[in-house]
């Protein structure tokens, strides 16, 4: 997956328009983010990239490119 793709997936999981987002945008600014959008960060994550990522790690997380990164993009 290219982060133009994963970057649409996280536009619909934090109820944006897709091309809405860039990465650089602040997780704790985005009105959408909560916890149900981890655990469903989670499930995307452990799906399409076969990576285990715990709530602990989306913590430490700021921005969308942190979140990224997590999946080793």
């Amino acid at each position: 997956m290219q982060k133009e793709e994963f970057l649409q997936h996280m536009s619909a999981m934090v109820d944006l328009d897709e091309g809405t987002l860039t990465g650089l945008e602040k997780l704790e600014d985005l009105e959408g983010w909560s916890s149900i959008s981890m655990v469903a960060f989670i499930a995307f994550a452990d799906e399409h990239f076969s990576k285990r990522v715990s709530p602990r790690d989306i913590a430490g997380a700021e921005t969308i490119d942190d979140l990224a990164g997590l999946v080793g993009l």
